[in-house]
């Protein structure tokens, strides 16, 4: 939830933008004054600070002035009755982020705090990418040192080398192609952001997720009454992503009709907004992502074969995980430690048996299946040591346990089994025949009972 101080004098005006704001989600705090309001900002972090020109103890660019070099993240609004560009220009040059009047339009005000909203996300998510670029590269983040991996990575080395000397509109289209789970999302992310351009917008969407008569106004923005329900100018992702990437992930589930539109901006680099009668450049470079076979869909009149080729200048495959065993386990202890940091258990381990079957696990869900399992085998874990049995595979809405055990042509002993069995329980609870018997789904006296067959004694 987002924070916000009002500094304002007016006590009406005051709570009724606190009331609106409330409704609206926000942590709302109030002060009267500005002294009063230097104390807040002192004790506690917000992230938007709307301030009233005239203070019955000073004015709002004096305030700027004492609080802005300490809390550069904050947004502050400078709101006054006072329309004067002298006052907009003073509190702009003294780090006002933007600036209104009144009588203030509460409307107005939500749209200005979602701007802002949306700003300080965006650069939130940049700095992020900026500090993880200075301590390792973004390619380092894909786990993994199979061929096929180490394959993958090296094509994505080359079209960032390729990036180094070409402007943004040059950079060559990149088609990502995988199975659903593969982490066709963090080949998109490391091509941005170990390119010399990951200071620039990365801006993504998922057109699998939103329906297709919205995708357009999401892609290319609107104007005010462009169509039913658009109350308001907003710019799209398109727009959003000047500079730098636009990334559309699940191309495959784009609407036909929209396809052509997309073609005409990859080709022109220029675009409309809905309702608009101006040509806007569209200076990004593409980045797309399917799981599916653009191929056949293009055989099936579902998908542009001109299109198609425009944003396949360079593909790149993800292998799925069975395709990539070697990595399996790497990937496994990469979550364990992830996970175990992020629950607070740092000293959990896996079993050698659960360690053999998750390399025997042929997880169709690929990573996110594997990551997902080994999360939820953490959270529910309280002995320290992941045991077989903790993992769940997940099958469609089924649940399923994979079979490490293989029959030998010769056959084998069962009675030799269960007693080896019954000894490593015992083994592992620590003699504790209650321990035992939940390990092996046993009750407690059948557990007695088998010991007592197979001569199986402990302390």
């Amino acid at each position: 939830m987002r924070s916000v101080l009002i500094v304002e004098d007016e006590e009406i005006l005051s709570q009724n933008m606190a009331t609106y704001l409330n409704r609206l989600g926000f942590n709302v705090s109030s002060s009267a004054t500005m002294l009063q309001a230097i104390s807040e900002v002192d004790k506690h972090s917000f992230d938007i600070i709307l301030l009233d020109y005239n203070l019955p103890d000073g004015d709002g660019i004096d305030f700027i002035t004492r609080i802005r070099n300490r809390h550069l993240q904050t947004a502050i609004i400078m709101i006054t009755g006072e329309c004067s560009v002298e006052i907009a220009v003073a509190a702009m040059k003294a780090g006002a982020d933007d600036y209104l009047t009144k009588p203030l339009a509460l409307k107005e005000l939500s749209i200005l705090l979602e701007k802002i909203g949306s700003h300080q996300k965006l650069q939130s998510y940049r700095d992020y990418h900026h500090r993880r670029a200075a301590s390792n590269s973004e390619i380092d983040q894909i786990v993994g040192r199979s061929p096929q991996i180490e394959k993958m990575k090296n094509r994505i080395r080359q079209v960032i080398s390729a990036d180094q000397t070409l402007d943004i509109n040059s950079c060559p289209s990149v088609l990502i192609q995988g199975e659903t789970g593969v982490g066709k999302e963090l080949v998109a992310k490391a091509i941005h952001f170990s390119g010399s351009r990951h200071d620039e917008p990365f801006v993504e969407i998922n057109c699998s997720a939103i329906p297709s008569d919205l995708l357009e106004a999401e892609l290319f923005g609107h104007e005010k009454g462009a169509y039913t329900g658009a109350l308001s100018q907003r710019s799209g992702l398109i727009e959003s992503a000047e500079g730098g990437t636009l990334f559309i992930d699940e191309i495959g589930d784009m609407d036909v009709r929209l396809q052509a539109k997309l073609l005409k901006v990859i080709e022109d680099k220029k675009y409309r907004r809905l309702g608009d009668t101006r040509e806007r450049k569209a200076n990004i470079r593409f980045l797309s992502a399917t799981h599916r076979n653009l191929e056949e869909l293009i055989r099936a009149g579902q998908f542009r074969e001109d299109l198609y080729y425009r944003l396949k200048v360079v593909s790149i495959e993800v292998p799925p995980l069975n395709k990539r065993l070697g990595d399996i386990q790497i990937l496994a202890e990469h979550f364990l430690k992830d996970y175990s940091s992020k629950y607070n258990k740092s000293t959990l381990t896996f079993s050698p048996d659960t360690m053999n079957l998750i390399g025997l696990h042929p997880w169709p869900g690929n990573v996110r299946e594997l990551r997902a399992c080994i999360e939820q085998a953490i959270i529910m874990n309280t002995t320290g040591i992941i045991q077989p049995q903790e993992l769940p595979f997940t099958s469609g809405n089924s649940i399923s346990f994979a079979n490490p055990f293989t029959l030998p042509e010769g056959g084998l002993s069962l009675e030799a089994i269960e007693k080896t069995f019954i000894v490593q329980a015992m083994e592992q609870a620590g003699g504790n025949i209650t321990r035992a018997a939940k390990l092996l789904e046993l009750s407690r006296d059948t557990l007695r009972y088998r010991l007592e067959k197979h001569r199986v004694a402990f302390n």
